[in-house]
């Protein structure tokens, strides 16, 4: 069996109350920051080892 990493990503109008409902239960990698595709995500890992990224569109992609 191999290892690998799993990614997961969930969409949701309501990111600020999703990430103050679980960021104190999981290992969080980001915390809610915008990106330059004009989601706001944060990231972290679930019990198992997977990737869960919670997203959120934003009004305005993000310049680098």
């Amino acid at each position: 069996m191999g290892v690998g990493i799993s990614f997961f990503i969930l969409r949701t109008k309501f990111l600020t109350q999703a990430f103050k409902r679980i960021a104190e239960h999981v290992g969080l990698i980001q915390r809610g920051q915008a990106q330059f595709w004009g989601q706001r995500v944060f990231r972290f890992f679930d019990p198992d080892g997977t990737v869960i990224a919670w997203a959120k569109k934003v009004s305005r992609a993000v310049c680098i």
